[in-house]
């Protein structure tokens, strides 16, 4: 959006005077808005939600959730991931998409289709959970070629929120945006600095963004 700004005073120029110093300020009024922004409705979505972290976090022990859905809400609740980064390749491992590597002990997932790509290239996340390793390779050995579906980012969303909902029963959409928030609530609570330096490097998003945009 800055980049747009931009090209738009690129467009004015002959009727714009030090249009360095315009385009800078403009951009400064921008982004200081748009963190403001963000800031309220994340205030906005957490006071509103009847979900919690700890519903959340119940479901890693709960019983009667499925390997599969077990898997997305490890990934989510502890990597706090976007929706692009589900689309995950078991079977291939390309440049441009998302794949997991099966270790004796560990599964590596490694990124290269996410939002923010282009600023922090290629992220890799060494998973040891023996339950999270133990169902990756029998879906590796099961040739199961992508581990959620190929989904587009929208229906990606509805499937985040139609497996939570199956077992938390709320009327409150789940998405992945929500159950970052709540889990950087949780942390911050704590004042765990360690956890919210990690969970920024995992998105991936600077410390920045993460304080003004969601906690």
């Amino acid at each position: 959006k800055a980049e747009v700004i931009k090209q738009f005073f690129q467009l004015l120029r002959p009727l714009v005077a030090s249009d360095k110093i315009v385009i800078n300020e403009t951009i400064n009024i921008y982004s200081k808005n748009t963190m403001k922004h963000y800031k309220n409705k994340t205030k906005d979505e957490l006071n509103d939600t009847s979900v919690t972290y700890k519903q959340l976090i119940s479901l890693l022990k709960d019983k009667r959730v499925t390997d599969i859905d077990y898997i997305l809400f490890y990934i989510l609740i502890n990597y706090g991931v976007r929706n692009l980064d589900l689309i995950i390749n078991l079977q291939e491992q390309n440049d441009d998409e998302n794949y997991m590597l099966v270790n004796a002990k560990s599964i590596r997932y490694v990124r290269n289709n996410y939002k923010t790509f282009n600023q922090y290239g290629t992220k890799k996340i060494s998973i040891k959970n023996p339950r999270f390793v133990s169902i990756i390779k029998r879906l590796v050995g099961e040739k199961k070629q992508y581990l959620f579906g190929k989904y587009d980012e929208t229906n990606m969303s509805n499937y985040i929120n139609t497996r939570f909902n199956h077992y938390l029963k709320t009327d409150n959409r789940v998405g992945e945006g929500l159950i970052y928030k709540l889990v950087l609530q949780h942390y911050s609570c704590k004042n765990d600095t360690k956890k919210l330096i990690s969970l920024a490097d995992s998105r991936p998003h600077s410390i920045a963004v993460q304080t003004e945009c969601y906690e």
